[in-house]
């Protein structure tokens, strides 16, 4: 997949980011990213498949629920 690095400003004149580094990363299979969680290849993810969310809690995995970024647009002619 594809990645993208952030590092943090040394200069940046406000309160200084906690972390040094953040790797974002494209993960499209949504077991790849499960079994990367699991296998400590990545720190988390967005969208966890409901049908992940009991087997990953219960590994002891957090879980944090979001609203969805749903747009929804329906053209009728």
């Amino acid at each position: 997949g594809q990645s993208v690095t952030l590092k943090r400003n040394e200069d940046y004149w406000g309160t200084k980011a906690q972390l040094d580094t953040v790797i974002i990363q494209t993960i499209s299979d949504a077991q790849a990213r499960v079994q990367a969680l699991k296998a400590g290849e990545i720190d988390g993810y967005d969208l966890v498949a409901p049908g992940d969310v009991e087997g990953l809690e219960s590994e002891g995995f957090q879980i944090v629920n979001r609203p969805a970024f749903n747009i929804l647009y329906l053209g009728m002619n």
